[in-house]
């Protein structure tokens, strides 16, 4: 990509090039503070475009469903192919898949697409019946890339999203997730935290409050999560005020080490140092469980021989 963009703003832009990282200096992303977050700074600098034009990229092939589901729901993307057979093994069959892909295209087996097709149906119906929310990928832009300089203390970094959905009649922001163990609120909002995916409500809440001139916290971002399986139930969610302030306090965190990182050249891991590690609170708590038993049994059997 020769033309790198500069100015902040909203974009249209295809997937690829969107990943490929089109921003002026190599920017931000929300799944590259995720690997800060869980990992370190030289694990997001591996695993960054710009940074290691090497990466091989991951087979997305278990990703079928999840982006056929995504496209057909929003109604835009790079386009689905549509494969007759049963799976990928056949040579003929992988030429297609390959095919497909070097066209920018989104392949899919017949019964993925029909499974898709379905689930998209579902959550439609689903929505509708949701007075909050059954405006959701009706009224609005779908997968628009918004690309703003959010400040810190080494100076302002390139940050960009690519926001599944922006309605045009208020500060909201839906994004839409396939979740295979299931749309239960609380399951999700645990993955979300032990991934580091938590960050990319205040991440894009943050891209796109500076572009539009308001707080952070003026955004509504919600997450639509669907079972993939029959009957593909759904639930729309959002992070309450105390969750969004600590997602909000890890992406600061997180860009301050990376602005801080780049500044002086090096991507850093952990400390040089002995790490010295006290044991996990739940295998504490799970040990003294399991002696208080093994002492409650020796006491039911000493009583019994008496």
């Amino acid at each position: 990509m020769t033309d790198r963009i500069e100015a902040p703003g909203f974009y249209t832009m295809t997937p690829d090039v969107y990943h490929a990282d089109p921003c002026k200096r190599p920017s931000l992303s929300s799944s590259i503070i995720s690997t800060i977050i869980t990992d370190t700074v030289a694990d997001a600098a591996f695993k960054h475009p710009r940074l290691n034009p090497e990466l091989e990229p991951d087979d997305k092939t278990q990703y079928d469903l999840g982006s056929v589901a995504h496209e057909l729901l929003l109604g835009r993307g790079a386009g689905i192919v549509v494969i007759d057979a049963e799976d990928w093994r056949k040579a003929d069959t992988k030429a297609q898949r390959e095919e497909a892909i070097r066209a920018g295209k989104q392949p899919c087996l017949v019964a993925v697409h029909e499974q898709a097709t379905a689930m998209v149906a579902a959550a439609r119906k689903q929505l509708q019946d949701d007075p909050e929310n059954r405006d959701a990928f009706t009224n609005g832009v779908a997968e628009q890339v918004a690309i703003a300089k959010l400040p810190t203390s080494q100076g302002p970094l390139y940050c960009r999203t690519m926001i599944d959905w922006r309605m045009n009649d208020a500060p909201r922001i839906y994004d839409y997730k396939t979740f295979a163990p299931g749309a239960d609120p609380d399951g999700f909002v645990k993955y979300l935290f032990r991934e580091g995916r938590d960050v990319q409500d205040p991440f894009y809440s943050m891209v796109f409050a500076e572009l539009e001139g308001i707080d952070w916290q003026q955004v509504e971002f919600r997450y639509v999560v669907q079972c993939p399986k029959p009957p593909y139930i759904l639930a729309v969610i959002e992070l309450d005020e105390q969750a969004r302030a600590f997602a909000k306090e890890r992406v600061d965190w997180a860009m301050e080490r990376w602005a801080a990182d780049g500044k002086a050249g090096r991507w850093s891991g952990y400390l040089p140092r002995t790490h010295y590690v006290g044991a996990p609170p739940y295998e504490m708590t799970s040990w003294a469980a399991k002696r208080l038993a093994d002492e409650h049994a020796a006491a039911l059997d000493e009583r019994a021989a008496a």
